[in-house]
């Protein structure tokens, strides 16, 4: 089903636009508010300056403009990126969320420029965009060489077939005021997130019922004691995945490790937080905010409203705060790792080796796994904290929210090693301790389909069968979602690298 220009734009309704290629359509009611307030620019008192319409940018704010071509000039000049060129669907992602942005009133730019952008998307016509240049003030090398390619002077994969549109000062700069592509993918990354959030909850049941663990720690009234957002939600799917046998029967241990008894707090704040990153997300999608902004008064005037809502500082310290959440779990996916190979308490041998005595077994996980750990601590170091002075001076700060979901998507590549490195020991744990039969439905799905990655037991190359079990990591969340009443977040998700195009992970 199309997407309308004017509805509300969310993260799972730009996945499918940019990743599913959604189209995307332009009411007439759109186009005529904005055309309104454009025409009614054209008609206004120019004595006054308007930053970056009569006057240059940046330090060069007291420049008054003389003579035509300052549009296209400032989109040549702040056109430079570096780094790796980003996926097609992040590109489609940023032209989505600028569209949607341009369809609220306040930029000033004609309606024809929205259905430029439009007609980029339905012919996936796209112009090449790298990763680096932003410090999270407004995306204005990426938006700048978008205007490019739309004034026919970068060229677009496949060729663009429309005429150029050629900027002017009185459009370029609002066209580029906007952080659009740290929102696309910050959006496209919560996406996967909450796949892999999912995931999580339903590694950590097959965990805890390969061990035996206290299922008391996840009821109801544990939950209500941790008078915390997002650990109730967390609790009841935990308790809807182990609804099984292999919990029905004498409690082995009272009080365990925190790997266990801590799982729906620290899960918990994760979801949390995703929650409040996906709020404000949906919220920087559907807004106009470019700088100056012009605000259509009851009389029919326009004033220009200048201002400094372009640092995303917000946006910030929320991937801040998830990154945060997603390092704290990982000491007790940690923890769960060494727990389903102590002896103590699975009754196997050390590591769940087989054969010789002396053997390794699955040793080896916990390394990988702590290697996937650090990673994602490194990647949790505030970047709000970041600061820097540029333009002679006009803007001495910064929120860095780009960097802030370079981060992030280090962060969950990690995050998925450390899943599939708890789900491959629980597999074995699983198969050797003969409870597989005893699990839930749809954990038992799971089991079923991880368990054909792995069936040697003695020791031998583990790498193709972790291979294997990475990949069916983000798949998870869709057998868990299945089932009705299962689920953390609504959403959709495929592995595609939202940072550059070259993969980074390896295995």
């Amino acid at each position: 089903m199309p997407f309308e220009l004017g509805d509300q734009l969310t993260p799972d309704s730009l996945w499918r636009i940019a990743v599913e290629q959604d189209t995307v359509s332009v009411p007439d009611k759109v186009l005529d508010r904005i055309g309104r307030l454009h025409h009614r620019l054209e008609s206004r008192d120019t004595s006054q300056p308007v930053y970056g319409r009569t006057t240059g940018v940046g330090g060069n704010k007291s420049t008054r403009l003389e003579g035509g071509g300052h549009g296209m000039r400032l989109l040549r000049s702040h056109g430079l990126e570096t780094g790796e060129p980003l996926d097609r669907p992040v590109v489609r992602g940023m032209i989505a969320v600028r569209a949607s942005q341009l369809s609220h009133p306040g930029s000033g730019v004609p309606p024809e420029l929205l259905q430029r952008l439009v007609g980029l998307l339905d012919a996936d016509e796209l112009p090449t965009v790298l990763s680096r240049s932003a410090i999270g003030t407004g995306d204005l090398s990426a938006l700048a060489g978008l205007g490019l390619a739309l004034a026919g002077e970068r060229p677009c994969t496949p060729e663009m077939h429309q005429a150029p549109f050629r900027f002017s000062s009185d459009n370029a700069l609002p066209f580029i005021s906007s952080s659009a592509l740290t929102v696309s993918r910050a959006a496209l990354s919560l996406v996967r997130l909450g796949k892999l959030t999912d995931a999580a909850a339903a590694v950590f049941a097959l965990t805890a019922s390969a061990v035996a663990a206290n299922p008391q720690h996840w009821s109801a009234a544990s939950a209500r004691a941790a008078a915390a957002p997002g650990v109730p939600e967390v609790a009841d799917l935990l308790r809807r995945l182990t609804d099984s046998p292999a919990f029905r029967g004498p409690v082995p241990r009272v009080q365990e490790r925190y790997g266990f008894r801590t799982f729906i707090t620290v899960l918990g704040a994760l979801v949390a937080r995703t929650a409040a990153l996906r709020d404000h997300l949906t919220a920087l999608m559907n807004i106009a905010q470019e700088n100056p902004l012009f605000v259509e008064a009851e009389d029919g005037t326009v004033d220009a409203v200048h201002h400094g809502n372009f640092n995303q500082i917000e946006l910030a310290q929320e991937l801040d705060a998830v990154n945060l959440a997603l390092a704290c779990t990982c000491p007790l996916t940690e923890s769960r790792i060494a727990d389903a190979m102590d002896p103590g308490i699975t009754g196997l041998p050390p590591f769940v080796a087989q054969g010789p005595e002396g053997s390794s077994g699955l040793m080896i996980l916990e390394y990988v796994s702590s290697s996937a750990g650090a990673e994602m601590r490194a990647s949790a170091a505030p970047v709000s904290l970041g600061t820097t002075t540029v333009s002679r001076g006009m803007e001495e700060d910064a929120s860095f929210a780009p960097q802030a979901v370079d981060q992030l998507n280090r962060s969950l590549d990690a995050f998925e090693v450390q899943l599939a490195c708890e789900l491959f020991a629980a597999v074995r744990v699983l198969r050797l301790r003969g409870r597989a039969g005893l699990l839930s439905p749809v954990l038992r799905e799971i089991w079923s389909g991880a368990s054909t990655f792995d069936t040697t037991d003695e020791d031998h190359d583990l790498r193709p069968g972790f291979r294997r079990t990475l990949d069916f990591v983000p798949g998870i969340a869709d057998i868990v979602r299945s089932s009705p009443g299962h689920g953390l977040t609504a959403g959709h998700g495929v592995r595609v690298k939202l940072g550059a195009a070259r993969s980074t992970r390896s295995c």
